[in-house]
């Protein structure tokens, strides 16, 4: 959802505000917390948690027919699907080519590389005024 001209201005003045307080913090936040082409993946880490249920769902069923011979394969098999599942949602993925290649190609190759929250919002600053 897209901010107001008046919430726009707050934000900016906000940044502004920020950046001459505490350049120190304000550029650790601008800054991403992951190393460079790496992000995590919604896609891995809605399909590692489904994953996950899937395990708890075999394992639950080996307990619950305990009697059975393959109780103990049901047990071991949900266990590591569990530990599979979580460690592909969690596992960091390769950055796939988003929309910040996209403004180099434009001509914003000479700014520097930023990432995070504010580089988007600087980004939307600039389309809405037209400053390229």
């Amino acid at each position: 959802m897209a901010l107001s001209e008046h919430e726009q201005q707050l934000l900016d003045q906000l940044e502004k505000q920020l950046r001459n307080e505490d350049p120190r913090f304000a550029q650790n936040i601008s800054q991403s917390h992951s190393p460079a082409g790496i992000a995590l993946s919604p896609k891995h880490l809605v399909t590692g948690t489904l994953v996950m249920v899937v395990g708890l769902a075999v394992a639950l069923g080996a307990v619950f027919f305990l009697t059975s011979p393959l109780s103990t394969v049901g047990g071991v098999l949900g266990f590591f699907l569990m530990v599979g599942g979580a460690y592909y949602a969690f596992a960091v993925a390769p950055a796939a080519k988003s929309h910040e290649s996209a403004p180099k190609a434009q001509g914003k190759a000479n700014k520097p590389n930023k990432s995070g929250f504010m580089n988007r919002v600087e980004e939307r600053w600039d389309k809405r005024r037209g400053s390229f």
